[in-house]
């Protein structure tokens, strides 16, 4: 059975395989992935010709301090959460956490934080973002 997305990747693969002399493809059943692991270490030590051309990227992670140590004023708006709002599952289990609460929303809690009574998420970076009710996220989306 043939899969839709086959096709894009077949067309992705000639593609790259345009930008090289010579292409050599064998295939290697899953019990036997160990040799295949010793076969890529092999391979990643060609050396790269001098017609091709190649770029370095690097990648870099920001630690910026808090706001209040950057002398930054620090706005607090508290608005009362209402009783179909998406926040109020994760604000009540983060303020008082209690043991029957439904899986998904103890996992999600560990990304969330309160600070006076406002949902702030903790992306990947530390930042914290301030979690907005359906309506104030559709005033900020028409302000911007």
């Amino acid at each position: 059975m043939q899969r839709p997305e086959y096709g894009s990747l077949l067309r992705d693969s000639r593609n790259l395989s345009s930008m090289f002399k010579t292409i050599s493809i064998k295939y290697i059943p899953i019990d036997k992935n160990l040799a295949a692991n010793k076969i890529a270490q092999m391979a990643s030590g060609i050396q790269i010709q001098e017609c091709q051309s190649e770029r370095t990227i690097i990648v870099q992670k920001r630690f910026l301090p808090s706001i209040l140590s950057r002398g930054m004023d620090l706005e607090i708006n508290v608005n009362e959460i209402q009783a179909g709002d998406w926040r109020k599952p994760l604000l009540d289990y983060v303020t008082n956490p209690v043991p029957r609460v439904n899986r998904k929303t103890k996992y999600q809690a560990t990304k969330f934080v309160v600070i006076n009574n406002e949902l702030f998420r903790r992306s990947t970076e530390g930042i914290l973002l301030r979690c907005l009710d359906s309506k104030n996220r559709c005033a900020l989306g028409r302000n911007s």
